[in-house]
């Protein structure tokens, strides 16, 4: 499946805001969104054949489409766009494979603390990528 076809949030399925992030884009969309963790197996291929092997992809999330990846706070409307696309186009069966968090901070990752750290690093990151600009790694 390529992101032409559907649209990809990578997000950090290490953090248990985050997971709830994504759970709530997908449900939103009606699974036009397809979410995979950055950590999961799956999420390490696809990063290692978009992006160059010395860039930290996973200081944000990135939803990639037909157009490029967008990632931060850049991200945020063309989650929104997919989202009203998927309401839109709300025929199809959404299914929840998400896997549950596992928090790498050895304790809940939800606190007021760490939600206002994870929104401040969504404002201060962001960055688009066109498809001529991937590092397309076959």
């Amino acid at each position: 499946m390529t992101p032409s076809e559907r649209p990809i949030l990578i997000y950090d399925d290490k953090c248990s805001s985050c997971t709830k992030f994504a759970i709530s884009v997908k449900v939103l969309s009606r699974g036009l969104i397809r979410c995979i963790g950055h950590y999961s197996e799956e999420g390490k291929v696809l990063k290692n054949k978009i992006f160059q092997p010395s860039y930290d992809s996973t200081i944000m999330f990135w939803l990639i489409d037909a157009k490029g990846a967008h990632g931060g706070h850049f991200g945020l409307i063309p989650v929104f766009v997919h989202i009203l696309r998927g309401i839109i186009q709300s025929n199809r069966e959404i299914s929840f494979e998400i896997e549950p968090c596992v928090c790498f901070m050895g304790n809940s990752c939800v606190g007021k603390k760490n939600t206002i750290k994870r929104i401040w690093n969504l404002i201060r990151c962001g960055r688009n990528l066109q498809f001529d600009n991937f590092y397309i790694n076959s």
